[in-house]
Order: structure tokens, then sequence, then C-alpha cells
């Protein structure tokens, strides 16, 4: 079996948005999709899946096979996966102020370039509930679900807290991206929000924040992450 290649801390903790609205997340046939919720899935390069982890009950790494098929990466895992954890890179954006607006590439591959940002994406996939859900797995920007779904009442929002390198982050919003279901709600001091859940569909939470380029020519990188929830059934 093989693994999809790791990217190193460092370079993971350095990243930072204003990123093109796309998430990424695993689906229940374990096929890692990138788009909206509301779309069919877009296909993309495999070298922007920078780093790709599935984890057990016990928190246990668990080694997979994969294989690309409609232009999207397929996964099959060696146990029974309860959580995906996904690192995307988008690449880089300059504006181009001949024609207005942003392309992609870098300040070389644009005639008349203003500023450059990196988009960089995250991605947590919940197959279901252990020990591990409500815990921080070490994502530069994170939302963590702080009560098991199942145990909410019919209608009770979700819990959750957002970390950036593992801190509280406060003032963000949680964009909850269910299609003709869609909600927000801001994170308070300790990181912390509550946001509209339904257990009879899948649910698309997301969070993004600007952090500043550590690249002479990169003015700002966005850092987007989303948490994915399968229906109950």
């Amino acid at each position: 079996m093989r693994h999809l290649r790791m990217l190193t801390a460092t370079l993971a903790l350095c990243l930072p948005v204003m990123a093109p609205a796309h998430d990424v997340w695993v689906s229940p046939d374990y096929r890692i999709e990138f788009g909206h919720p509301a779309e069919v899935p877009e296909a993309y390069p495999l070298e922007r899946l920078m780093t790709v982890r599935l984890l057990d009950a016990q928190g246990r790494e668990l080694l997979y096979a994969h294989d690309r098929k409609d232009g999207m990466t397929h996964l099959m895992p060696a146990g029974e996966p309860v959580m995906a954890l996904l690192h995307y890179d988008n690449g880089y954006y300059t504006e181009n102020l001949a024609a207005g607006g942003y392309e992609r590439g870098r300040q070389a591959d644009i005639a008349e370039p203003g500023k450059t940002r990196r988009f960089v994406k995250f991605g947590k996939t919940l197959f279901g509930w252990s020990a591990i859900a409500d815990r921080p797995q070490g994502l530069p920007l994170e939302i963590v679900p702080l009560a098991d779904p199942a145990g909410l009442t019919d209608g009770a929002p979700l819990p959750v807290q957002v970390l950036q390198a593992g801190q509280a982050l406060s003032g963000v919003t949680v964009l909850r991206d269910v299609p003709g279901h869609e909600a927000q709600a801001e994170t308070d001091a300790a990181g912390k929000a509550t946001i509209a859940y339904d257990p009879a569909m899948a649910q698309l939470y997301t969070v993004r924040h600007e952090a500043a380029g550590i690249e002479t020519e990169v003015a700002g990188i966005g850092l987007a992450s989303a948490l994915y929830l399968h229906a109950r059934p």
C-alpha cells in the first residue's frame, strides 16, 4: 500500500485567507472531493494533495492504497477509519492589474502583476464518533466538534471550537455550507461557537482566515478549513 506524501509540520504551520470558496472532504466511499456540496465535485491534480491521514477509533493511523478515477483520488483503507485529515495546497494566485481580478500563477507568470496570495485548505471528515473526535488533531486551522452529534436533541445546535496552530481563534465566522440550510456563527474569545445541525443530511462547516505571507512576493496566505459530518443512518 502507498501513502500520499506528507508535508512537514514546519511548512504546514507557516501557511495562512482570501481563498476561493472551495473546500475538501472525503465521501462515504472514501473519495476525496473538492468543490462545493451543492455541485458536482471537481477534478484536481494529485500533487495538490499534500497530506492524507486516516485514523481509527483509537487515533491510530491507518495505511491505505489509493487510485485515481475521474480526476479524483479514491482511498482504500486497511481498516475502518473514523476520521480523515486532509491538507490541500491550492497554489498561488496573482492579481492581474491589466485585466483585473486574480489569475493562477506567480508574479513572473503575469505581465502586469499586483499582489500574490497563496491558498491552502485543510479538511477533517468524521465517519463516526469516537474518543478522538473532540480532540484537536494539529491542523494549522481546525474546526473541532465539542459534542457527539448523536447525543444532540432534535434541533439543537452543534458546539464547535476553531483553533489556529492549536490556539483559540476568536472573531471568525463559522459557516454551515448545506444547500438550502446555510447558517453562520461567530467564535467567542475562546474560539467557540454553536451552529445549526441536522442529522438527516451531511453537514459541511467551514472557516477562513487570512495570515501574513512568509515569502517575499506573497502578500498573504488564505487558510481555509472544513469539518464534514456524514448524515446519520
